[in-house]
């Protein structure tokens, strides 16, 4: 479903990046860049109707595959795909379902989520065709979430990760309040934040967070892939800390096919 032409990868005509280590053929994963040729590729939605375009063209892309988007909590709401029971804010379409996080666990169906900064990760049973993709904020990793959902795939055997394109610590800066929530997870260390400068204010590195609530589930570090470039720093990725209100967001999709 990915072909790659003049050292990128794309889907249709959208460019994406995606894991480099070996991923079990019936996975697919990868995030959306924010520039296709001249023209801003955009899938925040939030009424513009141009980004939700750009989520028809990508569902359209990813066909016969039926694509579920998460409407975010920013917290460790966790749903199962293809969704049983709904939740009351789940929309009419049963296609975007609250959510920080999904775990698939049948063939055909797509998980996707919208991300500037965030990280977005994916988690891969790598012996029972079941995949999870984790929207992973300051709030969510807070609340552990990545580590919830790795516990869920770890029982059933070896796992692996990827961490999408998100913020570096060196271009987080957090205050008192994110500060304290993750410096009380229990993952967290004391080389995960670092001082600012700013009074009250540090820099916090999520990935590192991240890495660290899935050592703790029990995936092994050679088993977990980051994306290294910074949102803040690349122009290829949207950014909230970059271009504030006027970012876009980009598509992380995870699949079983």
């Amino acid at each position: 479903m990915l072909r790659y032409k003049d050292g990128g990868c794309f889907l249709g005509d959208i460019p994406v990046v995606a894991p480099s280590a070996p991923l079990p053929p019936w996975l697919l994963a990868f995030t959306t860049l924010a520039q296709r040729g001249v023209s801003s590729l955009d899938f925040g939605a939030g009424g513009k109707e141009a980004c939700w375009d750009e989520r028809r063209r990508l569902e359209q892309a990813l066909e016969p595959l039926a694509v579920h988007w998460l409407a975010l909590e920013h917290g460790s709401c966790v749903r199962e795909l293809p969704v049983r029971e709904a939740h009351p804010d789940d929309q009419a379409d049963r296609t975007t379902h609250r959510g920080d996080a999904a775990v698939i666990a049948e063939l055909g169906h797509a998980a996707a989520i919208t991300t500037a900064d965030c990280l977005p990760v994916v988690i891969c049973a790598l012996h029972a065709r079941r995949a999870a993709l984790v929207h992973a904020g300051w709030r969510g990793l807070a609340a552990g979430i990545v580590g919830l959902v790795a516990r869920r795939l770890v029982a059933d055997g070896p796992c692996a990760a990827w961490i999408g394109p998100s913020i570096a610590g060196a271009d987080y800066e957090v205050g008192p309040e994110a500060h304290e929530q993750l410096a009380c997870q229990e993952a967290a260390l004391p080389q995960h934040f670092w001082p600012s400068g700013r009074s009250g204010h540090v820099y916090a590195d999520l990935r590192g967070i991240a890495c660290a609530q899935l050592a703790a589930a029990g995936i092994a570090k050679d088993a977990v892939e980051t994306f290294m470039p910074s949102t803040r720093r690349d122009s290829r990725l949207h950014s909230v800390r970059r271009d504030g209100v006027a970012a876009g967001r980009m598509a992380t999709v995870v699949a079983l096919r």
